[in-house]
């Protein structure tokens, strides 16, 4: 099992979260601003601000993660020096 794998495609997959999710508050904002009398979607918004907070916490997860097994790898080369 490879940890660096593992967080490193967290590290993708939170990324790619959160493009997904500024693209479409970029497009609530587009849209807003080409019919400033249609009611913005509050949900959509909020739905949209939850996935990129989501996608900050699996990147600082994902980073602990690589930071963890740098530490682990260390002491496995200091056990057998």
């Amino acid at each position: 099992m490879n940890i660096y794998a593992i967080a490193l495609q967290g590290l993708a997959q939170a990324e790619s979260q959160a493009n997904t999710a500024a693209a479409n508050l970029a497009n609530l904002g587009a849209q807003a601003q080409a019919n400033p009398s249609a009611p913005v979607d509050t949900v959509d918004l909020s739905s949209q601000v939850v996935q990129l907070q989501s996608a900050e916490t699996q990147v600082a997860l994902n980073l602990s993660t690589l930071k963890t097994a740098g530490q682990v790898e260390q002491k496995m080369i200091d056990l057998m020096a």
